[in-house]
């Protein structure tokens, strides 16, 4: 397990390769937020099956509105579990660039 204990968020993975890499995260042992413009219902119950931790919103990464409310939802339902590691960075994998602008840093980048 590479991803063991490691928090990711995922855009676009609602269906195709973006729902293919938030299961195969979660098969590695990561935590994953998945996102999309379209429900992504189908992915969480397909990562809940095989025993993943997930957190699905309904996000447009090209709004800034709605990236910064996926941002705060996802502080927000994460918080009890990343308080230890507030002060360091609590996000270990992003996989949209659009974050970073938005102040949520990673240790690592993905896409």
């Amino acid at each position: 397990m590479r991803l063991k204990d490691k928090v990711a968020i995922i855009t676009g993975s609602g269906r195709g390769l973006g729902k293919v890499y938030a299961e195969r995260f979660v098969q590695e042992g990561a935590k994953v937020t998945v996102c999309d413009v379209i429900d992504c219902r189908e992915t969480a119950q397909a990562i809940e099956a095989i025993g993943g931790e997930v957190l699905s919103l309904r996000t447009d990464v090209t709004s800034e509105e709605d990236t910064v409310e996926m941002a705060r939802k996802w502080r927000e339902n994460r918080i009890a579990e990343l308080q230890p590691r507030i002060a360091k960075n609590p996000l270990d994998i992003q996989a949209h660039r659009a974050l970073r602008k938005l102040g949520v840093e990673s240790n690592k980048q993905e896409g």
